[in-house]
């Protein structure tokens, strides 16, 4: 997939309200998604996309972070207790224990 045209305004981090961008299809047929249209190419889709303040963007992305840091504490510890558990059976195939023990008959030494 080729992008063709400059980088969009949404890229520079450049405060813009709304850009456009279009799928249109090259000559050699590949589709090529741009914001500046090829006046020889037919326009296949487009999409308006509304741009976000920065701002806004990385407060929000502060906000997510604590508990996208506690979701990934708790699976690190599921890991952990599943990879201990893996390694006791492991072990326990490897030298295993008598689950009971023959006791010896009384008087039989």
């Amino acid at each position: 997939m080729a992008v063709a045209g400059s980088v969009p305004p949404f890229a520079l981090g450049t405060p813009a309200a709304a850009t456009s961008m279009y799928q249109q299809r090259g000559a050699d047929g590949g589709i090529v998604l741009t914001d500046r249209p090829s006046p020889t190419s037919v326009v296949e889709r487009a999409w308006r996309v509304d741009l976000e303040d920065p701002a806004l963007a990385r407060q929000r992305a502060l906000d997510v972070q604590g508990p996208a840091e506690a979701v990934t504490e708790q699976q690190r510890r599921v890991n952990d207790d599943a990879a201990r558990d893996r390694f006791a059976r492991a072990e326990l195939q490897a030298n295993p224990r008598p689950r009971f023990r023959e006791s010896a008959a009384p008087g039989s030494r």
